[in-house]
């Protein structure tokens, strides 16, 4: 967990807009999960001007976190959804 941290931070201080998290939650307890939710949808949302790229197959910490949120299965776009307090609604569906 402190490594990744210090990765996040040094991220921070270099002003980066967009951060790219994959699997972030993979090695953490619930606790420091819970940690790092309430860091990135509390302190950065409050800042703004900074989008965050979650990869997860754990709908509920996509869910907790995302405003809008993109479905990709075997390597395809799949839907587009908008998050509202926990609940996906469909936006778009890719065309093919």
């Amino acid at each position: 967990m402190l490594r990744q941290w210090v990765e996040l931070i040094k991220l921070l201080i270099r002003d980066c807009r967009i951060l790219i998290l994959d699997e972030p939650t993979a090695v953490l307890t619930p606790q420091e999960a819970e940690k790092l939710f309430a860091f990135l949808g509390g302190k950065l949302r409050e800042e703004g001007g900074k989008s965050i790229v979650f990869i997860s197959h754990k709908m509920r910490e996509v869910m907790a976190l995302s405003d809008r949120v993109t479905i990709l299965k075997k390597g395809g776009q799949r839907s587009n959804h908008s998050s509202k307090g926990g609940i996906l609604m469909k936006t778009s569906s890719p065309t093919s």
